[in-house]
C-alpha cells in the first residue's frame, strides 16, 4: 500500500487557494505512485481558525470548498482535514474538527477529532465537539485508523494526564492495520525529536505502522515545522520529511522490504541555532506574504538585535525586498553607523542614512517648557 503524504502550507480562511494547493499536492503524489493521499489537520481551513469559525458563513464556505475538492478526487482516496458542523442534536459545541475520506467524487467517510487540547496555545473545546467513538475506515481490504493530531499524544508526552480516552488503543482493538494522523503540531525547539520518540513508542507498543502528516508554515503567532514521519510497526522511521518546507512523498507499507522512494529515510538533525533561524525565517516569510505585503524596512542601529532581524528578513523574503535605514542622532557613534552600513553590504540590501539630529533638537525645544526644571535623563 503506497501512501502519499502532502506536507503543505495552508492560509487560514483562504479556502480557494488551500483547495488548489491540496489538489496540486494530491496530483503530485499520484505521479509518485500513491494509492492513498494524506494532508494535514485542517489543511482546507488553515490552523488555527480560532473565532473565525463563529463568523457567519465561514464553515459553510469551508464545506463549499470541500464539495469542490471531492469533485477533483478520483479512484485514489484523499484524506483531508476541515471544519464541519456538529449535526448531533442536543447540547454540545457547534462544530467538529474533522477529516473526510474522499474517493471517486464522494465523501466515503467522515472522522472527528476525539481529544481536544485546551491548554497552552490551544482552545479547541471552545469550538469543537469531540468524537463519541472511533471507527476504522475500510478501503481495498485494509482497515485504516484515522486520527487527528492530539489523538495520538499519550500522557507520557503531555505535561500531565489530560484525557480518559485513548483513540489509538480503541482503534487497535478494532483490528486496524495502520494509523493515519493528520496533524497541525506547532513548533518549539526540539519538537521534531519529541514527535519521533512519540511515534516510535506508539508503533512499538501497538504493533502498527504510523503515517503522520504535519502542517508547515506560519499562521497567526504559530509556526508549524512539518517534519512528517512514517514509522514501521517496529518503531523504525521509513520516511522523514523536510523540516520547514513543503514536500510531497510516498511510502510503501505492508511489504517485506518497505521501499523508501524520493525521501532520505533518515535526516541529520539541524543544529539548534539553524533550527531556530529557519523557524524565524518561515514565520516572517508567511506573516509578510499572507498579509499581502512584499517588502520590509528594517531600522539598523549597528547592534546585534537589528543585525539578526535584518538577516532573518533577508532569508525570509530576499535581499531585494529588504531596505535598511540607519538614523544617526547626537548620541550615535560613528562606529554604529559604519557597522550598519557594513551589515547592509554583507547582506546585499540597500541602506539609507537619514540623520535625525535636527528633528531631535526641534522636538526637544518644543517640549522644553513642559520639562522646565527637570534634568535630562
Amino acid at each position: 500500500m503506497k501512501i502519499g503524504l502532502a506536507q503543505i502550507n495552508s492560509t487560514v480562511g483562504d479556502f480557494p487557494a488551500n483547495a488548489k494547493r491540496i489538489v496540486s499536492a494530491y496530483r503530485e503524489a499520484l505521479d509518485q505512485g500513491a494509492e492513498l493521499v494524506l494532508v494535514p489537520e485542517m489543511a482546507l481551513v488553515g490552523y488555527p481558525p480560532r473565532d473565525l469559525v463563529f463568523k457567519s458563513g465561514f464553515v459553510d464556505k469551508c464545506l463549499q470548498a470541500l464539495d469542490y475538492l471531492k469533485g477533483e478526487i478520483g479512484e485514489v482516496p484523499l484524506v483531508v482535514g476541515y471544519v464541519d458542523h456538529n449535526q448531533k442534536h442536543g447540547p454540545g459545541k457547534p462544530f467538529r474538527n474533522a477529516a473526510a475520506f474522499l474517493v471517486n467524487g464522494e465523501i466515503r467517510s467522515r472522522v472527528f477529532k476525539t481529544l481536544l487540547p485546551t491548554y497552552d496555545i490551544f482552545d479547541e473545546r471552545r469550538y469543537f465537539e469531540p468524537s463519541e467513538q472511533c471507527q476504522p475506515v475500510e478501503w481495498n481490504g485494509r482497515r485504516i485508523g484515522i486520527t487527528i493530531c492530539e489523538d495520538v499524544w499519550t500522557e507520557d508526552f503531555l505535561h500531565r494526564p489530560l484525557y480518559k480516552r485513548d483513540p489509538v488503543s480503541e482503534l487497535r482493538e478494532m483490528d486496524v492495520e495502520v494509523i493515519l494522523n493528520l496533524s497541525a503540531s506547532p513548533y518549539h525547539l526540539g519538537k521534531g525529536e519529541v514527535r519521533r520518540e512519540l511515534l516510535g513508542d506508539l508503533a512499538k507498543k501497538s504493533g502498527l505502522p504510523f503515517v503522520y502528516c504535519n502542517s508547515v508554515g506560519g499562521n497567526d503567532q504559530l509556526i508549524f515545522d512539518g517534519g512528517s514521519l512514517v514509522m514501521s510497526s517496529e518503531g523504525v522511521p521509513l520516511v522523514e520529511m523536510a523540516p520547514f518546507d513543503e514536500e510531497v512523498a510516498v511510502a510503501e507499507l505492508f511489504t517485506e522490504s518497505p521501499s523508501r522512494p524520493s525521501v532520505r529515510p533518515t535526516r541529520k538533525s539541524l543544529h539548534p541555532d539553524e533550527e531556530v533561524f529557519r523557524a524565524l525565517a518561515l514565520g516572517v516569510r508567511d506573516y509578510i506574504h499572507k498579509c499581502g505585503f512584499e517588502t520590509a524596512c528594517i531600522g539598523l542601529s549597528g547592534g546585534i538585535d537589528s543585525a539578526l532581524t535584518a538577516a532573518v528578513a533577508v532569508e525570509a523574503i530576499g535581499a531585494d525586498n529588504v531596505l535598511g535605514i540607519t538614523m544617526p542622532s547626537p548620541y550615535s557613534s560613528q562606529g554604529s553607523v559604519d557597522d550598519s552600513v557594513s551589515l547592509a553590504a554583507n547582506l546585499g540590501i540597500r541602506c539609507e542614512t537619514v540623520p535625525i539630529a535636527e528633528p531631535f533638537e526641534a522636538v526637544r525645544e518644543a517640549l522644553a517648557p513642559i520639562f522646565r526644571g527637570h534634568p535630562e535623563d
